[in-house]
């Protein structure tokens, strides 16, 4: 299934230790409804990305709120698409999603988690990228070979800044 087009939105710089900066993207679906990616840059060529919809934009579990409109594996392809995007940009680029709950859903191995997790091994080659993915609390990281980052270091501090 073909992503949507992406627009960049805005960047925004961040002194905030390993965070560098946020990048926005938006897309728009075959149903008009508005979509926000927000990918954090942290240093060492590190991307996490998460999506929300406009409508929820203003909501604190903005990442967790799912519209049951048949439309999500096409979202989650444009999350994947854009980090082929920054992959161009970037050569080392490494990266990391967050399989957010739904509401009354458990955190560990949850439904986006899975998308997530079959697309990037759809998407990106081992003999490339270095998959490691953390079961419990729902994330997966594509490790870039040429970007010498410790995976074990990537997950501890991944957790530092997202704590469930």
């Amino acid at each position: 299934m073909k992503p949507y087009q992406l627009v960049f939105f805005y960047r925004e710089y961040i002194e905030d230790g390993l965070l560098e900066k946020r990048h926005i993207y938006r897309f728009k679906t075959r149903l008009d409804r508005v979509y926000f990616i927000e990918v954090e840059e942290y240093k060492n060529h590190v991307y996490f990305a998460k999506f929300y919809c406009r409508i929820h934009k203003n909501l604190k579990d903005r990442y967790k709120i799912q519209l049951e409109d048949g439309d999500g594996f096409r979202i989650f392809s444009t999350c994947i698409n854009l980090a082929a995007i920054i992959l161009k940009e970037d050569a080392l680029a490494s990266f990391g999603f967050i399989g957010e709950s739904s509401k009354g859903e458990e955190p560990q191995h949850t439904r986006r988690y899975k998308i997530y997790k079959t697309l990037s091994e759809r998407y990106f080659s081992p003999k490339a990228f270095i998959h490691e993915r953390d079961d419990y609390n729902s994330t997966y990281f594509i490790i870039n070979r040429k970007n010498k980052i410790d995976p074990k270091l990537l997950e501890r501090k991944f957790s530092e800044y997202y704590i469930r």
